[in-house]
């Protein structure tokens, strides 16, 4: 394991990822020796997913690029009705519709991986200090606040049980989980929703393929493309001929932004663009928040440029507006 950590942690100037090397040092400083990443299928039921559930339909929307229909991504789950990461958050998305869930993944000091968006404790439940020094029992004693900040009686949940609360009735985008992809696309495969559970990052497929190692084929990953995206022209190139994702997730801090001028080319190659109305710098000023006032000058925008994945803070409102467009089911 400590061979494993130690290699990964040696690679990462090559891959451009700063929290990862500060993550994988202090978690392994922490860990004892014993310790092992074991996967713990909790699940009591892991037959196959059927062809005809909720999230066989959706990934197979989601791989036809030629509809029109715009998927909805609920950022953190739906945090206006459970707090952010919640399994009731979680639950919350699949009862309005939503298409997708995007919940954050992180690792305790035991090797464990519960979902959870900071690596500090304080802002979002009743504990202190780093997720990464407390093991799974202690941290299954605290409580999640609410968007208020009010204490509640919801917990952190594992990944498993997240899985397993999502099999075969949404999709999910495991956010945080860049830094350790194998590890944790081992406990998604345990629980057979490999198909339905997508990874991103900003490696490119040369770095991807070296992290992933035999896994590289299989995994659904979402490259990430923004301003800071060197030579963003070759880089949405190498994914179409190498690894062909269902999506790029992308980011544009304004309106004439180089980003955009990608579009087009992302489309015509059949792949499908992820827009974030989440905050200015993500969409261009074109926010959630502004989209609640003018919805056709913000999310209409967004759409108006291409984008058919949607992550918002706003699930609810944003399934009622493309409904009415007859852009949702």
């Amino acid at each position: 394991m400590r061979a494993f950590v130690l290699l990964l942690f040696a690679l990462t100037p090559l891959w451009g990822c700063g929290e990862v090397s500060h993550l994988l040092a202090e978690t392994e400083a922490k860990r004892p020796e014993s310790s092992a990443r074991a996967i713990n299928v909790v699940a009591t039921d892991l037959s196959p997913i059927a062809a005809d559930s909720r999230a066989a339909r959706l990934l197979a929307e989601l791989t036809d690029a030629s509809t029109d229909k715009v998927f909805v991504v609920a950022h953190r789950g739906d945090w206006h009705a459970a707090p952010e990461n919640s399994l009731a958050a979680i639950q919350s998305c699949i009862d309005l519709g939503v298409d997708m869930v995007e919940i954050d993944v992180r690792i305790t000091l035991d090797g464990h991986y519960v979902l959870l968006h900071d690596k500090t404790l304080e802002r979002s439940t009743n504990g202190v200090g780093k997720i990464s020094h407390l093991t799974l029992e202690q941290i299954q004693t605290l409580r999640f606040k609410d968007a208020n900040g009010a204490l509640t009686d919801h917990k952190i949940a594992t990944l498993e049980a997240g899985l397993q609360l999502a099999r075969g009735k949404i999709l999910l985008y495991l956010d945080k989980s860049e830094y350790d992809i194998p590890a944790v696309y081992a406990i998604v495969k345990a629980y057979g929703m490999e198909d339905y559970v997508f990874f991103y990052g900003s490696r490119t497929a040369v770095e991807l393929k070296s992290h992933c190692g035999d896994d590289f084929e299989e995994i659904r990953y979402l490259p990430k493309l923004d301003g800071a995206t060197p030579q963003a022209k070759e880089y949405v190139e190498s994914f179409s001929t190498q690894k062909k994702p269902l999506a790029f997730v992308t980011s544009f801090d304004r309106e004439d932004s180089p980003v955009l001028s990608q579009f087009d080319s992302i489309r015509a190659r059949g792949v499908r663009i992820w827009a974030s109305p989440l905050w200015d710098e993500l969409c261009a000023g074109h926010t959630d928040e502004r989209a609640l006032q003018d919805p056709d000058g913000n999310w209409g925008w967004l759409l108006d440029r291409g984008a058919t994945l949607l992550c918002t803070d706003q699930p609810a409102k944003l399934l009622d507006y493309l409904r009415s467009k007859n852009r949702h089911d």
